[in-house]
């Protein structure tokens, strides 16, 4: 009888624990400086502060997102899982004098190497999320911010391949995510004969990138911001990429002179 009392206190006490859990919204910055890219004053995405980070022009530009780090998590003891993703949405803006009107940034999630089939000797598996096989097509004009999501109901629908699945770097009939993080994924349903079935629902994220593509950077000025990743739990994080203020400045450049003197000492 004891034992039948304390396994129903223990129910009720994890059904209430699950019931209470209040998701929590984590707010990151990400400044032009500590990137490749260029920060854009004054021009931004709805709702996120007063700046963007525009590619470089001239070479790959590229943003590093710790994810595990924003959400308090440590990719050593407990990284984000691949099947923990429900969302990812970000804004870009095309600039309607660039002469590519296709290409744009682009996000990657990198898995940590497990040393079972791995992709890579640094990384497991690399997904990429490609504004250009939004659905519908089209949808995102030139000058203006647009706004390109995973959900289901998005207007630019995200979806995700996997090169070394299948050796294509992506086509308008790729899965959504939540097709990759809900189990196996045969990519020949997707329009490819490589006969490859991958699972990547348990794949640690070690962490994503926003890019440009490396062959076609030079001459290309798109901009990007607002960034939002919503884990199954409910939790978020959202990503502003600014220009440091002017005080903000002072305080890098302060720290870097007293590095400085110290060396010289």
């Amino acid at each position: 009888m004891k034992k039948m009392i304390s396994a129903a206190i223990g129910l009720i006490l994890s059904t209430t624990a699950l019931a209470t859990y209040m998701p929590e919204t984590y707010n990151k910055t990400i400044y032009a400086e500590d990137t490749t890219a260029v920060g854009i004053s004054g021009d931004y995405a709805p709702g996120f502060g007063t700046g963007s980070i525009a590619a470089n022009g001239v070479s790959k530009s590229e943003l590093r997102i710790d994810i595990n780090s924003i959400f308090n998590r440590n990719v050593f003891t407990n990284a984000i899982k691949i099947n923990e993703l429900a969302s990812i949405s970000f804004y870009t803006k095309k600039i309607g004098s660039d002469s590519n009107q296709t290409v744009d940034w682009y996000l990657e999630i990198y898995t940590k190497p497990d040393l079972v089939n791995d992709d890579s000797w640094w990384f497991g598996r690399r997904l990429t999320i490609e504004p250009y096989f939004s659905v519908p097509g089209g949808t995102a004009p030139a000058d203006q911010w647009n706004q390109y999501s995973t959900d289901e109901d998005a207007s630019n629908r995200l979806r995700v391949f996997d090169y070394f699945a299948t050796n294509n770097y992506g086509r308008y009939t790729d899965p959504f995510l939540s097709d990759i993080t809900c189990g196996n994924v045969s990519w020949n349903d997707y329009g490819y004969t490589t006969g490859i079935t991958r699972n990547y629902s348990c794949e640690e994220i070690m962490y994503m990138n926003i890019s440009t593509g490396s062959g076609w950077a030079a001459g290309y000025n798109g901009q990007v911001d607002g960034l939002v990743i919503t884990l199954t739990s409910g939790d978020t994080a959202v990503v502003n990429f600014e220009v440091p203020e002017p005080a903000t400045l002072g305080v890098l450049a302060l720290g870097g002179l007293m590095a400085f003197r110290r060396r010289r000492v």
